[in-house]
């Protein structure tokens, strides 16, 4: 093993006797399998987490299907699992969506909405995604909804028509602010920001037919 090269080059060096390489060798094998099996151990407990997950619906969510599994690889070959809330696929496009709901407000918590945010952050940097071997480009979404909003808007609207949903639906100016930063979030940080009714759907937004 090189380790064990190397402490006998600091052996040779500094005129220091060292235990055997034997030994040596068979303490460092041990330690290598102790980091593969706690590896291995800790993504049974990280896929694990992911399913129970998957089965969860929460208060501040508001789904309109099953959500969905995620596996992200980095290129130093380390796994995380996640879930989304939906996953849509339209043409060459997979919508990977965070549902935040409120049922007596406007707009939800603003830690319900910086939760989705990490994960936007997260989905707009993927490299490659893939469905079933077969290859999409990611967008990511969150959808802001509440049960006393009418129509929709989101971030990739203009000024105007953002102003007419505001109107409509009688935002005051701190929640017009609110919107307008969460607008500008997902602008600088590549993904989209829907707020509307709860019955809205994102790709249909997005996608009309």
């Amino acid at each position: 093993m090189r380790v064990a090269l190397h402490y006998g080059e600091i052996s040779r060096r500094t005129g220091v006797k060292l235990h055997s390489l034997n030994e040596l060798n068979r303490r460092i094998e041990s330690m290598l399998n102790d980091v593969a099996n706690y590896r291995a151990y800790s993504r049974v407990q990280a896929k694990f987490a992911q399913y129970r997950e998957s089965q969860t619906t929460h208060e501040s969510e508001r789904v309109t299907g099953e959500k969905s599994l995620i596996t992200i690889k980095n290129f130093i070959g380390g796994y995380y699992y996640w879930t989304v809330d939906e996953a849509r696929i339209v043409d060459d496009k997979l919508l990977l969506i965070e549902k935040k709901n409120s049922k007596g407000k406007v707009l939800p918590s603003r830690n319900d909405v910086k939760d989705a945010f990490v994960r936007m952050v997260l989905f707009a940097n993927l490299s490659k995604v893939t469905v079933e071997e077969t290859e999409y480009n990611p967008i990511p979404v969150v959808g802001l909804t509440s049960d006393r909003l009418r129509g929709y808007c989101h971030s990739q609207m203009d000024e105007s028509e953002i102003e007419g949903f505001f109107q409509r639906n009688k935002f005051n100016g701190r929640q017009r602010q609110v919107a307008e930063q969460y607008f500008q979030e997902a602008r600088v940080n590549r993904f989209v920001v829907v707020i509307g009714s709860s019955k809205i759907h994102a790709e249909q937004i997005l996608f009309p037919v």
